[in-house]
């Protein structure tokens, strides 16, 4: 495969600039100078599917129209993780590390985490490690120096590892294909332990907080960058996220999988005019499969599959929209939130049957946040099998949400919530129920719910209407207005 690479014009196999890929020795610094200081447009990175690529820093792309293709594994070094020689306090600078000098470096952000202190996190079903970020000041071989004291919530931090979560590609150009072979992969660190990676001091290197401990990085500093895609990528292990995106515009992902994120799988932040297609998504640690920040618009996705994610599989945040989706399944992945505008979804599924969910939520929660408008929401086909709560909620202000088509089978609770204050506005025009749930539930202290032709398996109790709110239900005897 590299021989046929090889024979075509404008290609650079990195092992010319020293690449080894014998999974022992760090290829950082030949990987950079092989995209970086060269003039052809493509880069091969190894030789064979059994290539080992050890990172102790992150492959940062900063020329243009480049494409990188790579085989076997790249994969951040878990040493960079280290276990404590002793317990620290609230307050403690110097942090007690055998042998830091082999592993840290002045001017390393670094985060400290206690495996036995723990928060809440997730849908009630998760739990996240309590942790501290700073810069490495000074270091020793028995100890590194923070420019900042730690802070925990428990006086003193014990079984505690600190390490230096580097990102694998930290893309800082336009137009930049990344593309995997075969059964090729991205490990970012397998060993390292999550926290919220944001610095707590003045951004070094021009680095953006998500350039640290991500799969990808297409990084936030100064203006976005645009084009370039991802194909073919296996991306896992991401103490943060396995791909960030910050302003990026004019972007393609294509038959991506993403494994075991500690925070969120992909991550949008003001990203816009992309595409995404062929998506698996399975676990995230803590946070979300996907999730869309601060005006991300105007993306289409076609099939994408996302299981097992602690909080969310599917996130779209106020003031996001122009959103269309082809087919969305989401399996085992707690509450499921819109709060964006003009969304199209041709099929969605939800599906729960290992997560207790709380008492107030639902597999798919609308709810209005803030000054953007929640609404101009289209689904043609929505399933959803098993809660122990809540099928759909609706809180808030929100326009026009239409449901073409429901299946809801198995919900414990409620069918239908409405709650809030300010109008919510809902249709349901075909479904069928089979559930021993409520249909409805609507407490909006406004607005009108609109719920029609639907077949009733097993007879679940109609539910109430607040006063000032309308249900006007329709079946083939005519319209009822409650």
């Amino acid at each position: 495969m590299s021989i046929f690479f090889n024979l075509i014009a404008g290609t650079y196999n990195a092992v010319s600039s020293g690449v080894v890929g014998d999974g022992t020795t760090y290829d950082s610094d030949a990987i950079n100078d092989a995209i970086n200081n060269t003039t052809e447009s493509i880069i091969i990175i190894g030789q064979s599917f059994n290539d080992v690529f050890l990172l102790d820093k992150p492959i940062i792309i900063t020329r243009p129209n480049v494409r990188v293709i790579y085989y076997g594994t790249l994969k951040m070094d878990d040493a960079l993780v280290r276990n404590l020689t002793a317990n620290v306090a609230i307050g403690d600078s110097i942090i007690p590390v055998a042998n830091a000098d082999q592993y840290f470096k002045v001017g390393q952000q670094v985060v400290v985490n206690d495996d036995t202190n723990s928060v809440q996190g997730g849908s009630g079903n998760q739990t996240r490690r309590a942790g501290s970020s700073a810069y490495i000041q000074a270091v020793s071989t028995t100890s590194i120096t923070l420019e900042s004291t730690i802070i925990y919530n428990a006086a003193t931090v014990s079984n505690a590892r600190v390490g230096h979560f580097q990102s694998v590609f930290v893309v800082k150009a336009n137009n930049v294909i990344i593309e995997g072979l075969g059964l090729s992969e991205i490990d970012v660190n397998k060993n390292a332990i999550h926290d919220i990676i944001y610095p707590v001091s003045t951004v070094q290197d021009n680095f953006g907080a998500t350039d640290f401990g991500c799969g990808i990085s297409y990084s936030r500093m100064g203006v976005g960058y645009s084009g370039g895609q991802l194909r073919n990528c296996i991306i896992k292990n991401a103490p943060l996220h396995n791909i960030s995106t910050w302003s990026h515009t004019n972007f393609s992902f294509v038959n991506i999988k993403s494994y075991d994120a500690h925070d969120k799988n992909f991550l949008f932040y003001g990203a816009s005019n992309g595409f995404m297609n062929d998506i698996y998504i399975k676990g995230a640690i803590h946070e979300d499969g996907i999730i869309f920040y601060n005006t991300t618009k105007d993306v289409q996705l076609g099939t994408v599959y996302i299981e097992d994610c602690a909080r969310s599989g599917f996130t779209l945040n106020a003031g996001c929209g122009e959103i269309q989706i082809a087919n969305l399944s989401i399996k085992n992945c707690g509450q499921n939130v819109i709060s964006g505008y003009n969304l199209q979804i041709g099929n969605l599924n939800i599906e729960e049957d290992s997560i207790a969910l709380e008492s107030d939520d639902a597999l798919l929660y609308f709810q209005r946040s803030g000054v953007p408008l929640l609404g101009n929401i289209i689904i043609n086909s929505l399933s959803l099998l098993g809660s122990f709560q809540n099928g759909i909620s609706v809180n808030g202000d929100t326009e026009n949400i239409v449901i073409n088509s429901l299946s809801a089978r198995n919900i414990t609770k409620t069918v239908l919530i409405t709650s809030g204050g300010g109008e919510s506005n809902i249709k349901i025009l075909s479904g069928a129920i089979n559930s021993a749930a409520t249909l409805y539930d609507l407490q909006s202290t406004s607005g009108r719910a609109i719920i029609s032709n639907f077949d009733v398996l097993d007879t679940p109790i109609e539910g109430t209407t607040s006063v000032g709110y309308t249900l006007i239900k329709r079946d083939n005897t005519g319209i009822t207005n409650t």
